[in-house]
């Protein structure tokens, strides 16, 4: 007779929950969020807050809004870099310099306005100024 001890009612596999989970998750594995940047250009300001920053970014081509973005960028910011090899990787919000240009990605509602407003779900520096 085998003493096998059972599983307790409502076990469930703990790798089939990760590979479940993992399946939900977006296949960007760059840390970008999805679509194109809504801004492309150069840093004209840069205003640090204590809880945020606001960056002012005038449009350039490549730029889906001509007229640039005054972005709020907060904790929930990525700043991301990318490397030689095509990886990206994460930056501090003081290596950005005004006149550096940079990619704009928002998520959310965007004012209506020129520049539009809107929080940065992302940041990347293209190239620096």
């Amino acid at each position: 007779m085998s003493s096998r001890i059972g599983r307790p009612p409502g076990y469930r596999q703990p790798w089939l929950l990760a590979l479940i989970v993992s399946a939900c998750v977006s296949p960007s594995s760059s840390g970008l969020p999805d679509g194109e940047p809504l801004v492309r250009g150069p840093i004209e300001s840069i205003d640090h807050r204590a809880t945020a920053s606001g960056i002012l970014v005038r449009a350039a081509p490549g730029s889906r809004e001509m007229c640039g973005i005054a972005a709020t960028a907060d904790e929930e910011t990525r700043y991301l870099r990318q490397e030689a090899d095509g990886r990206r990787v994460s930056l501090d919000r003081s290596e950005l310099e005004v006149g550096d240009t940079v990619e704009v990605y928002v998520t959310g509602p965007i004012a209506e306005s020129c520049p539009v407003q809107g929080r940065a779900s992302a940041i990347v520096p293209v190239s620096r100024g």
